[in-house]
């Protein structure tokens, strides 16, 4: 953009800058739409594998099996969804130190 010597923009330019404004507004849309779509994508999938967690046998299953795996769907599963006003996030999901964990919690059966 580059003002005339009145400090005023071309009817070019203007008409530039708002047919950019209009494609980021849809860019936005697009992209705040998909967001909502993963974010409950992601609420059904952490809910699935809580479920599946608090199953014994299919956490021994995986420690046998994928024990790779065992830690992250844990981290998945406990993992907190706050919605704030303009965003949402996953809270506690790099959990600093794994092994401190109280009794009774997903994945004892193999601990």
């Amino acid at each position: 953009m580059h003002p005339s010597e009145n400090g005023s923009v071309s009817r070019k330019e203007l008409a530039r800058m708002e047919h950019e404004l209009a494609s980021l507004q849809s860019q936005l849309k697009v992209f705040v739409d998909t967001f909502g779509l993963d974010m409950r994508y992601l609420t059904v999938v952490r809910g699935y594998l809580f479920r599946q967690l608090n199953n014994p046998n299919i956490v021994t299953w995986i420690h046998e099996n994928r024990a790779e795996y065992l830690r992250e769907f844990e981290k998945i599963s406990e993992s907190k969804l706050e919605a704030g006003e303009d965003s949402h996030e996953i809270k506690n999901f790099g959990d600093p130190d794994p092994g401190l964990r109280s009794a009774g919690t997903m994945g004892d059966a193999v601990r």
